[in-house]
């Protein structure tokens, strides 16, 4: 190998070597940087990871208490609503409903109650003064008819007494009737079908409470199963409309009302917080005073409050 030959040679070795050198040192560079970062990154994630992870512990902390609360909710709502059946129930003892009753313009309370006590006094043969009644009230908006008028006894005995007597009225043409409660009014008219189909298959059938009774032909008709139909179910009605519109109230009362708060720092903790006071606060002050479901015109409470 001559002189040039050996540069020639020479060159290309350095160069390979050069180049070969430059890859090793490029690669292992590559690699230290990568497992720099890597470390790097790796301990500042760390961190974050924990707080991720305390903060998701805190959620679902603040899930596990929303679930309860709403379970609480519900078992209020659950407890309130069998109360207001309840105290429904218990009102509507003493009530009784008079149809047919005349209705003057402009008839005030002391001037209905006159017409009560007369038509019980007079008619039915009891005896009964003001102090018997806790109030008085015409059902319903003024129209041209007659409106059903509503009666609550002050106790539930006199009221017995006068429902025992209503046959003194078969002669008259006035009616009386129980105060149903909704869940009855629903039962009986889910009835009146039946009970009209059996009536023209000319049987005697009459509806009594929550049950169709067929009478024999050596059976006399109640008093109460001489309540016109359509009078009755027009009472019925009003009084379904009346118990809607004030559930539409208590709705309305109650979404305005119970608006959940939500936690103002979401960093320290997530999820709603009741408000245990304003909800007190609004079962204290929605005390609606009706007639089993129906608005009372034209009334003044007299003797104790339910």
């Amino acid at each position: 190998m001559d002189k040039t030959e050996m540069e020639i040679f020479m060159q290309q070795f350095q160069g390979n070597l050069t180049k070969s050198l430059k890859e090793e040192l490029t690669l292992s560079l590559k690699q230290e940087v990568t497992q720099s970062l890597c470390t790097h990154i790796t301990e500042q994630i760390a961190p974050l990871v924990g707080r991720v992870n305390k903060v998701e512990v805190t959620v679902s902390d603040h899930e596990k208490r929303i679930s309860e609360l709403e379970e609480k909710v519900m078992e209020e709502k659950s407890r309130n609503m069998d109360e207001k059946l309840s105290n429904d129930t218990e009102k509507r003892k003493r009530n009784l409903v008079v149809f047919n009753l005349e209705e003057e313009n402009n008839e005030d309370y002391e001037k209905l109650e006159r017409k009560i006590i007369t038509v019980i006094k007079t008619n039915m043969k009891v005896n009964c003064n003001p102090q018997d009644i806790d109030y008085v009230s015409r059902l319903g908006k003024e129209m041209n008819n007659n409106r059903p008028v509503l009666i609550r006894f002050t106790t539930l005995k006199k009221k017995l007494e006068v429902l025992k007597n209503r046959n003194n009225l078969k002669n008259s043409k006035y009616n009386i009737d129980e105060d149903f409660s909704k869940e009855l009014r629903e039962k009986r008219k889910l009835l009146i079908p039946e009970m009209l189909r059996l009536r023209k298959e000319n049987k005697r059938a009459v509806l009594r409470f929550d049950k169709i009774v067929v009478l024999g032909e050596n059976q006399t008709q109640r008093q109460e199963d001489k309540t016109d139909l359509t009078q009755r179910q027009n009472y019925e009605q009003l009084m379904d409309t009346e118990d809607m519109e004030q559930d539409k109230k208590r709705k309305r009362y109650r979404e305005f009302n119970f608006k959940p708060k939500k936690i103002p720092n979401p960093a320290n903790s997530t999820g709603l917080q009741p408000a245990g006071t304003q909800m007190n606060q609004v079962m204290n002050q929605n005390e609606i005073i009706t007639t089993g479901g129906a608005s009372v015109t034209n009334t003044i409470n007299k003797g104790t409050s339910d």
